[in-house]
């Protein structure tokens, strides 16, 4: 029981510690940016939306390696180098790259044969194209260096791996509540998706590969077929697509995610990585 409440206080220790750090860098941000242009942060043109879209990624990703460094150095008494020496593996990254491009193009095709969304050409601008792709960067590195990274970390020295990479699979999915549209077929996938993200952690040892699948994972989803992605409005894509199906199956307006194509995809995908996981040359060692 002590060691319970012990995981439950570090889960919200670092919540309460990350969005105390982000509004502090938030704040900031908006009042330098408000001194120097003079303009009350109102977006001047179309491009300028996703620019700062891909500013306050940033901001949160800074804020998420603030916090994590904070709490390695005062919370477990360990010295902050060991949080900085991972080093950028881009076969990891690509492989879940090509996961996650690949995972959301088989549930946009299968959403097509089954005549649940359309597809036509889309409308995009080429430099928010490339703000959104930064976007989408930044927003998988703070995720997955919090949630896989910090603690999926701690919680693997404190349960079985595999209650560890469920657990933080749950709190994942919880901090998308908050979100447009969120409903219990959400719940669900985010939860499957936090368990897919945590076994390639677990495996390869390191971030790269599931933060190269939650990149491509959203981009896709977002920036080219031009869906939603966890309930956020919709982008120019370079494709666009039109939903004319049951909401089930579509996601409706939160997206993919929330979608039963989706869900049955993770589901392979994570029985599959579970496999690989526990039963073929299973790996107990959490990552770096």
């Amino acid at each position: 029981m002590k060691k319970v409440l012990l995981v439950l206080l570090r889960t919200v220790l670092l919540h309460v510690v990350f969005v105390a750090v982000l509004l502090g860098l938030t704040g900031l941000y908006y009042f330098l940016r408000g001194e120097i242009e003079g303009t009350g942060f109102s977006p001047r043109s179309y491009a300028e939306v996703p620019h700062n879209q891909m500013i306050m990624a940033m901001i949160t990703f800074l804020a998420a390696l603030l916090t994590i460094l904070l709490l390695v150095r005062f919370i477990d008494k360990r010295p902050m180098v060991e949080m900085l020496k991972s080093r950028f593996k881009i076969k990891q990254f690509g492989y879940g790259s090509l996961l996650g491009a690949g995972a959301i193009v088989v549930v946009t095709f299968i959403l097509m044969s089954m005549n649940q969304v359309g597809l036509g050409k889309g409308n995009f601008h080429v430099q928010s194209l490339s703000y959104l792709l930064l976007y989408y960067l930044f927003v998988a590195l703070y995720q997955e260096f919090l949630y896989r990274g910090y603690l999926l970390g701690y919680y693997t020295k404190q349960m079985p791996v595999y209650l560890a990479v469920l657990f933080s699979a749950v709190v994942f999915a919880l901090m998308h509540m908050a979100n447009r549209s969120f409903n219990a077929v959400a719940l669900i996938n985010v939860i499957f998706l936090g368990i897919v993200l945590g076994l390639l952690r677990i495996r390869g040892r390191n971030l790269w590969a599931p933060i190269g699948l939650h990149f491509l994972w959203n981009f896709v989803q977002g920036p080219v077929f031009g869906f939603s992605v966890s309930g956020s409005p919709r982008s120019h894509g370079i494709f666009l697509v039109w939903l004319r199906g049951n909401e089930n199956m579509t996601g409706g307006s939160f997206g993919p995610n929330a979608s039963m194509v989706t869900m049955v995809i993770l589901l392979a995908l994570s029985g599959w990585l579970v496999y690989r996981q526990f039963y073929q040359h299973r790996v107990t060692e959490s990552a770096e």
